[in-house]
């Protein structure tokens, strides 16, 4: 019986080819706009949401030197020279902690990454000047970035590589200062090292006039020391995964190392804001977009079902139960539906590829296929709704009414 009626509701849509083609464009119609405006906007969300998640989401962890119950004698006694030489975080005089540390902060699932750092304030035995030296680990990028400095950094020469040694990248002031270009030898604490790079790191939490890979740095500050570092570390480069995750990343560290202090970027705390007031404009798009697919779709059918008073009108002239009448039709709209609703989300999901390229250079393009079921069920649900609606009121209607009223 099922498959008697959607063939009678075939036959009547290739018979009125017109009127069903203009039923069917128009599901093709709105449909496609629905599903190219909602990938857009995940298109462009998904690049803004990965800008703003990576946006300040750096920050530092150190110990004061006095921190731990640990005097300041007991850091600076380790020093040879204690009134001129200091490790060191801005603004702070720290002391060095183990490495292991360093570890703990990055096991936790809301860390991306976690690298020791060495920032030590030195004094020229011969020349008296003052100078810092920063040790890092090239092969952490990810930690390093944004607290430091990074390859975009560079101004001139290379940046340092994973096993690089008693190579060195010059702030580009220091260099200046010192008259040093890339392939300068240079000596620091009584080692030769050649400069590799000149960088303009700006203004970082972590900033040195040297800077040398982390081994490298150890050895040069363990020549200042009486007591030399054993995997020992005075500053923690910590990137956590998201903005909207630092302040819990914070607090966590905190909780774990009650003395440390944690430097920061503070636009972590508008970008988190900015991404959740994002989500939340885009939910609310959605629902408009889905409210308008809905209404679009009943007012497609509503019109096809007017058109068809008269055929209605006829049908109960000669016999057809209302029953029979409403399913036919909804039948009618069902196949409609189905057939826009395809071909709609086909053609709006390569029209989005089409136009997401030009637009969103860069940024990877996804169709989201739950943007097409969503079209194409909110098609045939509003179309079906609105036709039951509609062919209610015109079988209830007489057919003499129905057959004058053409």
């Amino acid at each position: 019986m099922n498959n008697k009626l959607f063939q009678t509701a075939w036959k009547e849509i290739v018979r009125r080819k017109k009127r069903s083609f203009a039923a069917i464009g128009g599901y093709l119609v709105i449909v496609a706009f629905v599903v190219l405006l909602i990938n857009l906007l995940f298109t462009a969300s998904t690049a803004k949401r990965e800008f703003l998640n990576n946006l300040g989401t750096h920050f530092l962890v150190y110990f004061p030197e006095n921190s731990r119950g640990q005097s300041q004698e007991a850091t600076r006694d380790r020093l040879t020279d204690a009134d001129g030489e200091a490790f060191f975080s801005d603004p702070a005089v720290v002391r060095p902690f183990p490495i292991s540390y360093v570890a703990e902060i990055g096991s936790s699932r809301l860390v991306k990454a976690a690298s020791p750092f060495l920032l030590f304030r030195m004094k020229s035995p011969e020349t008296k000047e003052l100078f810092s030296v920063g040790g890092f680990d090239p092969g952490n990028p990810a930690a390093v970035n944004g607290s430091s400095l990074q390859k975009s950094d560079i101004i001139s020469g290379d940046f340092l590589l994973p096993g690089d040694r008693d190579l060195a990248l010059l702030e580009e002031g220091y260099a200046l200062y010192k008259n040093l270009a890339v392939g300068s030898t240079m000596q620091i604490a009584g080692q030769t090292f050649t400069v590799k790079g000149i960088v303009r790191p700006g203004i970082r939490p972590a900033k040195a006039d040297i800077y040398l890979a982390f081994e490298d740095a150890e050895k040069v500050v363990n020549t200042r020391l009486k007591t030399p570092l054993v995997k020992e570390a005075n500053v923690a480069l910590v990137e956590v995964a998201s903005a909207s995750d630092q302040t819990v990343a914070m607090a966590e560290v905190k909780q774990k190392y009650p003395d440390s202090m944690i430097d920061t970027y503070d636009c972590f705390n508008p970008a988190s804001r900015t991404s959740r007031i994002d989500a939340n404009s885009i939910v609310l798009a959605l629902g408009v977009l889905f409210v308008i697919l809905f209404l679009f779709a009943g007012k497609i059918q509503a019109t096809v079902i007017v058109e068809k008073r008269h055929d209605i009108g006829i049908l109960s002239a000669i016999g057809w139960s209302h029953q029979l009448i409403r399913r036919h039709l909804l039948a009618q709209s069902a196949i409609q539906a189905v057939l826009g609703g395809i071909l709609g989300c086909a053609f709006g999901a390569g029209l989005t590829s089409l136009i997401a390229r030009q637009a969103f250079l860069g940024t990877p393009i996804v169709i989201d296929p739950l943007s097409c079921a969503a079209g194409l069920a909110l098609a045939i649900v509003g179309g079906l709704a609105t036709a039951f609606i509609v062919t209610h009121t015109m079988i209830s209607a007489s057919p003499a009414r129905n057959l004058r009223l053409i």
